[in-house]
Parts: C-alpha cells; structure tokens; sequence
C-alpha cells in the first residue's frame, strides 16, 4: 500500500468524522454499529471471490479497508490507541511471527503446515498467549459454519482427529439415519440438535479435504441461484405461474439449466 494512498483515506475518513463539517451519519457511528459493517463488507468481498470478480474484489476490499480504518480512527478519538499504533502493531506480530522469512532466527520452514505449527508456537513461547482451553479464543461473533470448522480445525491439530475420510463419511451416515428418526418422532428440538449434528458432520468433512465449507456453500448458492434464475425466466416468457402447481415443468426446466 502506498503511504501516500492510505494518509488521503485517513485524511477523508478525519474530514468525515469532524464535528464542525462532518458528515452526521459518519459522526454517529462506534465501535458497536461498526461491527456488522464490516462482516458485511467481508462477506461482499467473498462474494467477489467465489464469482472470480477481481473488479469486485478490489472495490469490496476498499469498503473493508475503510471500515477498519475508520474504526481505528474512532479508538484515535477516544484515546485508547493510534491508527500508527494499530498498523506497527500488526507489521511487528507479522515479522515476529514469520522469523524464516525475515532471517530473525535459523528455523528452516518448507512447508505451510510447518509455518501453521512455527505460528502457534511463537503465539505461546514468545507472546505468553495462553488460553484456558484449546476452544477458548474462537471469537463468539463468527458465523456458525465457519465457527464449526474453527472448533474442528483446532481440536484436529491437537491429535483429535479422524484416521481416514471413511469414518466421516460413515459418521455422516449414522448422523442422516438419527435426523431421519426424529423426522418420525415430530421431536423439533431434538430434530433441530440431529440436524446440527449432521450439517457439523459434512462441515467436518470439508474441513478434513481441506476445503473451506464456507466458500463451497457459496459457490453453490450461488450456482443454485442462477439456475433458478433461469427456469423463473423461462416460466415468466411463457406466462406461467411459479408455485407448486407448475412443479413438473420447473423440474424440466431446472434439468435443461443444469
């Protein structure tokens, strides 16, 4: 990033957040009202990404880097820290964090996985990061497909893991065999804790192929939504009502969009 681009966002994002001049929406926002902001704006540059729309990406990634910026400035106004602060901050972690690529000792690294385990080591020998628990720093605000991947990953690089994809895959199995009986029971609470189990199961299976089940539940929603989109067109050129009682023909059509 060019300094000089990122002193005119701070110079506008300061202008912005003037109390004589400012813009009044800009002047309203915390911390607080910030947050969904910029997991919407995460999940919009995802969006991007998924559809392979690097124009896309590139102005998603302006909206999250304004955002954390803005946010940054709002903690400079409150005196709690400085967007300089937050910036040396990160760039020191990074270096420190990466020492086989910055020369700052004489580990060799050729692998990502060994990058994965040098990084955690570094977090607890050199930062004293600590945690309570191995579960205990997965922020609470992720969404929950991803946070079931988080838990999986986590609990994976602490030995607790399966020996081969065959036991996912079965594990899947007794998971759908388990929803399909409380399908019967008419139990909703207990169909709800069997179908978590289940979508936690394939969660775990992509997780175990290395495969973000985020970004693959996207890419398919988003294959889906085009499709459907095309068999809508279609029964709107022909005047036919979209509803249950023209199911046949949207099958046909959704076969034919495939």
């Amino acid at each position: 990033m060019n300094s000089n681009s990122y002193n005119n966002l701070l110079t506008t994002i300061k202008k912005l957040r003037d109390p004589n001049g400012g813009c009044p929406w800009d002047l309203k926002q915390t911390l607080k009202t910030l947050g969904p902001s910029l997991l919407e704006e995460c999940c919009e540059c995802l969006d991007g990404i998924s559809n392979d729309d690097s124009e896309n990406i590139a102005e998603e990634l302006g909206d999250v880097m304004f955002t954390a910026t803005l946010m940054g400035y709002i903690l400079e106004q409150e005196k709690i820290t400085t967007t300089d602060s937050i910036l040396d901050h990160v760039n020191s972690k990074m270096v420190r964090r990466h020492p086989h690529v910055f020369k700052t000792d004489s580990e060799s690294i050729s692998t990502s996985d060994e990058v994965l385990v040098q990084w955690e080591k570094i977090k607890k020998e050199k930062e004293g990061r600590v945690t309570k628990t191995i579960l205990s720093n997965i922020p609470s605000s992720i969404p929950p497909l991803a946070k079931s991947n988080e838990i999986q990953k986590k609990v994976a690089k602490n030995g607790f893991d399966w020996d081969s994809v065959d036991g996912i895959f079965d594990k899947i199995v007794e998971e759908t065999e388990e929803v399909k009986v409380e399908i019967e029971s008419q139990d909703r609470d207990k169909l709800e804790l069997e179908l978590g189990d289940l979508l936690f199961s394939v969660v775990n299976l992509a997780r175990y192929l290395k495969i973000d089940p985020s970004i693959a539940l996207s890419r398919t929603n988003n294959k889906f939504t085009k499709r459907f989109g095309d068999v809508e067109a279609r029964m709107i050129s022909e005047g036919l009502k979209i509803d249950n009682s023209n199911f046949k023909t949207m099958d046909k059509y959704w076969e034919e969009a495939k």
